[in-house]
């Protein structure tokens, strides 16, 4: 496996500046290489910490990342990536508004057509996501199920899509947990930990001085 990497942001920031990096490994392992192509939905930086969590618990898994805004501006890394979607195992292509706002998806569709590395195009349109079904060669419940990461986010979901893609590609035998829904409610205090439940929270609230919060 050839990886190289011009201007992308890169999950192993260790090795991000290196140009060319054949058959990659930790631990021994082959590196699974994911290539997330964002348009109008700007980096999806919770699949970097879901990757360096995996490779933690030595799944030797790498995302790497542009937008579609780069690579419309830069012909250079364009024609680069273009040139690694070959040797990359698996592309997640997530369109914030529609195809055409890619503006050279055109040659993107082309090189993956001649290919076969698997990819999954999540868009917000479903007619489109319907016209490239073709290109994820999984069944309808790993569709759904990679869909269901996507739409629903958080770290949890992003660790488990990743896993599924390490799964998939023949690298790893690891149970793959089902999707999570975050919660739609819950507590923000610079300083306090994430998930801290009401009940605690007032616990520790000073009973004398003003308080007020936010809604949204």
């Amino acid at each position: 496996m050839l990886l190289c990497i011009l201007s992308g942001i890169h999950s192993d920031h260790s090795i991000k500046n290196l140009h060319c990096i054949t058959g990659y490994q930790i631990n021994g392992a082959k590196m699974i290489n994911l290539l997330y192509l964002s348009c109008g939905s700007g980096d999806n930086s919770l699949l970097f910490e879901a990757a360096k969590i995996l490779r933690e618990e030595s799944c030797s898994i790498n995302v790497i990342q542009y937008s579609s805004e780069e690579l419309d501006k830069n012909e250079e890394i364009f024609s680069h990536v273009l040139k690694q979607v070959p040797s990359t195992d698996f592309i997640i292509i997530d369109l914030h508004g529609s195809v055409p706002y890619f503006k050279k998806f055109t040659r993107l569709r082309e090189t993956i057509k001649t290919g076969k590395t698997p990819v999954f195009l999540f868009s917000t349109i479903d007619e489109e996501m319907a016209e490239y079904r073709s290109w994820f060669p999984f069944s309808n419940d790993d569709y759904h199920l990679v869909f269901s990461y996507l739409h629903l986010g958080g770290l949890e979901n992003m660790r488990s899509l990743l896993l599924w893609v390490y799964v998939q590609t023949g690298e790893g035998y690891q149970n793959v947990p089902k999707p999570v829904r975050p919660p739609t409610h819950g507590i923000y205090h610079p300083g306090w930990h994430p998930g801290i439940q009401i009940s605690e929270y007032r616990m520790f609230l000073p009973k004398t001085t003003m308080k007020a919060g936010i809604l949204f």
